[in-house]
């Protein structure tokens, strides 16, 4: 039974591998009838796979365009999401906290020199936009993920009113008019699909 499995899924990378060069070779061909070039030095790929299924022979795998083997990678940025090979998303929303976390920075900093309205309009401009850019992608996420975003929207809001860090937010959010992460997802998947 272990060396049926092993066959069949050493086949499959073989089917897959040629599968793969073929569809290469087919955008490079395109791109060369639009007098264009793909940089192979900059070029990656992922190999997906479920989170509790490896693959034993996954190292062995190559995919190769014009003699220069493409280097495999954990993630990869694509139109400015991080996409991992789990499709966990845990980077591209630890990207999303750190954008949020200059956003928080500058609310914190501005706040004793603006009014909240100037505040607010820091917020959808720093922190909604980066949370939102994707969302209907990556809001599929684990809870632990969209409640790492949701810690900082709140940070964001603590510091728009200088209120302290215990301070409860969830009547501010509404306060403010401000939708959470996962209020932001729902509403997305709802209405925009």
């Amino acid at each position: 039974m272990q060396t049926t499995q092993h066959c069949k899924y050493q086949n499959n990378f073989l089917t897959l591998n040629h599968f793969s060069e073929e569809l290469l070779q087919v955008t490079i061909d395109f791109l060369n009838s639009k007098n264009l070039l793909l940089n192979a030095n900059k070029t990656n790929y992922l190999l997906f796979y479920l989170k509790n299924f490896h693959f034993n022979d996954a190292s062995n795998f190559e995919i190769s365009i014009e003699n220069s083997i493409l280097e495999r990678k954990k993630s990869s940025t694509f139109l400015g999401l991080i996409i991992d090979d789990q499709l966990t998303w845990n980077d591209h929303v630890d990207h999303v906290c750190n954008k949020i976390s200059s956003g928080v920075y500058a609310i914190r900093k501005m706040s004793f020199y603006c009014e909240l309205s100037t505040l607010l309009l820091l917020y959808y401009a720093h922190i909604h936009s980066h949370i939102q850019f994707g969302l209907i992608i990556y809001g599929g996420t684990s809870q632990s993920n969209l409640t790492k975003i949701l810690i900082m929207q709140k940070k964001a809001i603590r510091a728009m009113l200088k209120i302290t860090q215990n301070s409860s937010c969830r009547n501010k959010f509404k306060d403010l008019k401000i939708l959470t992460v996962i209020i932001i997802y729902i509403y997305i998947k709802q209405f925009c699909t």
